[in-house]
């Protein structure tokens, strides 16, 4: 009786094991609506001692879904003075909107930045999602 009772037990715990691990490792893709805009809900600066004056917003004509992040450098005025792609999963056209929104942006000095670097490197990254 316990042996059955054994082999009741792991094949239960087995079944859930494989149940959990497929709703977790699922391949597939969600539905989702399209978002006319970037999504904005975390920051798209990474940089130690700045902030964006204003979180920017792309216009998303052909609701794409993707990302791109870029690698900047600024100085210490936050002038920008380099600007350069590291990953991209959206189209060019997309891309190039998002690069006229960095070149418009205001670089922000936080209140506790009391000794800036001469130069300043960090990433933006715009991620575009359907929902």
């Amino acid at each position: 009786m316990k042996s059955i009772l054994r082999l009741f037990l792991f094949i239960f715990f087995s079944i859930i094991s494989i149940h959990t691990y497929a709703q977790h490792n699922s391949t597939d893709k969600p539905k989702y609506n399209y978002s006319e805009t970037v999504d904005t809900s975390g920051r798209p600066l990474s940089m130690d001692g700045w902030h964006l004056e204003s979180q920017p917003s792309v216009v998303n004509a052909d609701k794409e879904t993707g990302m791109i992040c870029y690698e900047i450098r600024i100085n210490s005025d936050g002038d920008l003075l380099y600007l350069k792609v590291l990953k991209q999963t959206i189209s060019d056209k997309l891309a190039g909107k998002c690069k006229d929104k960095i070149l418009e942006m205001d670089f922000i000095k936080n209140r506790d930045n009391t000794s800036t670097a001469s130069i300043s490197k960090g990433t933006i990254t715009f991620i575009f999602r359907v929902e």
